[in-house]
């Protein structure tokens, strides 16, 4: 899960307050909710993206792809099986303040039609 930490200490400033979403309740998920939480005390979770169940994670409660409006947060891919989706629906809506915690490939997306 190196990537995310990389992006957040280039991106994020300690002093400012935060958004952010991550997709997917995983290990990881917690593992980087529990990084931010420690290292930048103004970052404030604002959703979570699960597709498949309705669950709590630290209070916030799990959503679909509508969390996506919020494009003020940065976002955070926490399952590597979401990716290629991650990326094609942050490209639809323009969102450009994510991370993948997990890449072990270059991912292609699909040409627009």
């Amino acid at each position: 899960m190196r990537y995310p930490i990389e992006y957040i200490k280039k991106n994020w400033d300690q002093q400012k307050d935060i958004k952010y979403v991550i997709w997917g309740i995983t290990q990881t998920a917690e593992l980087l909710y529990q990084y931010i939480s420690k290292n930048y005390k103004n970052a404030h979770l604002t959703g979570i993206i699960d597709l498949y169940r309705k669950e709590k994670f630290h209070g916030v409660v799990s959503s679909d792809l509508t969390l996506l409006e919020q494009t003020n947060a940065y976002f955070f891919v926490a399952v590597e099986s979401a990716n290629v989706m991650a990326l094609s629906t942050f490209k639809k809506y323009n969102i450009t303040k994510y991370a993948l915690c997990w890449q072990k490939q270059d991912y292609k997306l699909p040409v627009d039609k």
